[in-house]
């Protein structure tokens, strides 16, 4: 990644983002798909300090379960299986861990994943690839 795409990242969600944040709720109220980050900011009121692995991370601020607690101070580890994924989150999230690699539950399993057009819906579940391509 060259010096003026990680300037332009930096500027995009560092400033233009926060100026935002008074204008589209959904930039200050969830950052989630969900809305899971609610739900974590209350369990924990919403504190200052703490850590997280996120799991299917996808992206260092756009549907993402930890953007909220890493712009309060929270930092942890990010794992994504997408190649490239890991890119702009250590321009972003320079202070967490973050782990391009796949998971699984047996040590030398070979898995399939599915990536798609829109990397939110990429998957190693093939039912979950039959409903997102059904459903076009």
């Amino acid at each position: 990644m060259s010096l003026i795409e990680r300037t332009i990242l930096k500027l995009r969600f560092h400033v233009w983002s926060k100026l935002k944040a008074n204008f589209c709720p959904s930039f200050y109220f969830s950052h989630s798909q969900f809305g899971e980050d609610m739900v974590v900011r209350f369990l924990t009121n919403d504190s200052t300090l703490g850590f997280y692995v996120d799991i299917g991370a996808h992206h260092p601020v756009y549907i993402s379960n930890t953007y909220h607690f890493y712009s309060k101070g929270w930092r942890g580890i990010n794992i994504d299986a997408i190649p490239g994924s890991m890119d702009v989150f250590k321009v972003l999230r320079p202070k967490d861990i973050n782990l391009e690699l796949c998971l699984s539950p047996l040590e030398g399993e070979e898995i399939d994943f599915f990536i798609f057009d829109r990397p939110a819906f990429n998957t190693f579940c093939s039912q979950r690839v039959d409903e997102v391509v059904a459903s076009g």
